[in-house]
C-alpha cells in the first residue's frame, strides 16, 4: 500500500512539474531564438506547477550557464516558462553573448525589477540559497549601465537580413559598435582565418594529418566603456578530434571600421576556462590548468584571473601563467610567442558571412 502511495504521490509531482513547452521542436526552437533576439518577454508563469517545473530543470539550467552554452541556456528558460529575476538574469547574459544588446537591457531591467518587487515567487533567493552563486543585487544594475552605454542596435528587419553587420560607429558615437556570435566565428587569429567557427590545414610535411583551428567559447562585453564592444575569445589548436589540444586566449576591440584581434596568450594543453564577467577594463575568468603531477586528461589548479591588453598585448592580470610556467617552451618554461594586433576590416566579415 505504501508503495503504491509513493508512486503516486511522485506521479502526482511529475505532472505538475511540467514545463510550459514538454517538447522542443525545430519550430519551436527557431521562435525562441527569435523571441530572445527581439527582447521579448516570453515568461509568465507564477504558479506552482511553474516553480516546480524550474526545480526540476534547475540541474540542466545551471550546467548550461556554466559552460557558457547560451543558445541552450535560453531554451531552456523559456521551455520551463517560470517568471523569476533569475530567469530574466539568464535569459538577458544568453542575449548578450549572443550579441543582442538591446534585448538583453530589457531582461536584465526586467530582472531588476522582479528583483525588486514584494512577490515572493520572483526572488530566487527565496528558493536558491545562492542563486547558483549569482549576486544579482551586485551584477544587475551593472550589466544595465554596461549595455546602457552601448546603444541600440539596427531593426529587426535589419538583424533578419543574412548580410546584416552591426551598425558603425565610434567610442563618442552613440550608436556604438557591437560584436556577434557570427564576427567572433569569422575573424583571422594569429595568421588564420576561421569560417563558422573552423578552419583546417595541412603541412606540405604530412599531407595526411589536418590541423583544426577552433572557436571555442567567448565572452562579449563593453570592457574599456568606450561606447564599442569587446571580447575575449578561446581559441584552440588540434589535430581535428585528436584530444591533444594547445588553447590560446585572443581580446576583440571594435572600432568604426574594423575589429582588432590582439594576442594570443597561451593556457596550455587541454586547461579549462570559464569567463565569467567584465569590469574595470578586464576580462574575469575561472582558469584550470595542469599541475606537474597532472595527467594530460586532467588538470586540477583553479584559480580565478583577469586579462586584459597591457602595452598591445593580452596578459593575465596576475601573472597567474607565468607563475606556473605556462606557455610555449621555446628557451624556457613557459615563454609565451610574439603576440600581435590583426584588423579585420567590416567589409571582409561581410563576405565570409
Amino acid at each position: 500500500m505504501r508503495y503504491f502511495l509513493l508512486l503516486f504521490i511522485v506521479f502526482i509531482l511529475a505532472a505538475c512539474g511540467a514545463p510550459i513547452h514538454k517538447t522542443i521542436t525545430p519550430e519551436l526552437q527557431s521562435k525562441m531564438l527569435q523571441d530572445l533576439k527581439e527582447g521579448k518577454l516570453v515568461l509568465n508563469s507564477q504558479s506552482v506547477n511553474s516553480d516546480l517545473s524550474y526545480t526540476w530543470f534547475s540541474n540542466d539550467i545551471s550546467n548550461a550557464y556554466n559552460s557558457q552554452n547560451w543558445k541552450k541556456l535560453a531554451e531552456l528558460v523559456m521551455q520551463v516558462g517560470n517568471e523569476k529575476d533569475i530567469s530574466y538574469f539568464y535569459l538577458g547574459i544568453s542575449a548578450e553573448q549572443l550579441g543582442y544588446s538591446d534585448a538583453a537591457l530589457k531582461y536584465y531591467q526586467r530582472a531588476q525589477d522582479l528583483y525588486a518587487d514584494k512577490i515572493r515567487n520572483h526572488h530566487c533567493r527565496s528558493f536558491e540559497k545562492d542563486c547558483n552563486g549569482i549576486n544579482l543585487a551586485i551584477i544587475l544594475p551593472n550589466k544595465a549601465k554596461q549595455l546602457a552605454s552601448i546603444g541600440h542596435q539596427a531593426t529587426k528587419e535589419q538583424q533578419n537580413s543574412k548580410n546584416y553587420l552591426p551598425p558603425k560607429g565610434s567610442g563618442s558615437d552613440a550608436s556604438g559598435v557591437l560584436i556577434t556570435e557570427d564576427i567572433i566565428k569569422n575573424l583571422t587569429y594569429w595568421g588564420t582565418t576561421v569560417k563558422n567557427g573552423l578552419a583546417e590545414s595541412v603541412t606540405d610535411d604530412s599531407p595526411e594529418i589536418k590541423s583544426c583551428t577552433e572557436v571555442d567559447s567567448f565572452f562579449i562585453g563593453n570592457v574599456n566603456q568606450d561606447g564599442s564592444q569587446d571580447a575575449i575569445v578561446q581559441v584552440a589548436d588540434n589535430l581535428c578530434g585528436v584530444v591533444l589540444h594547445v588553447t590560446f586566449i585572443h581580446i576583440i576591440h571594435a572600432t568604426q571600421n574594423n575589429f582588432e584581434v590582439v594576442g594570443p596568450l597561451v593556457i596550455g594543453d587541454r586547461s579549462n576556462i570559464k569567463f565569467t564577467s567584465n569590469d574595470r577594463g578586464k576580462f574575469n575568468a575561472t582558469l584550470t590548468v595542469h599541475s606537474d603531477r597532472d595527467p594530460p586528461c586532467c588538470p586540477s589548479i583553479k584559480q580565478n584571473t583577469s586579462f586584459e591588453i597591457r602595452n598591445n598585448e593580452v596578459v593575465d592580470s596576475n601573472n597567474f601563467l607565468k607563475k606556473h610556467g605556462i606557455g610555449v617552451v621555446k628557451n624556457g618554461p613557459g615563454e609565451q610567442p610574439k603576440q600581435s594586433k590583426q584588423k579585420d576590416s567590416r567589409d571582409e566579415i561581410l563576405k565570409r558571412l
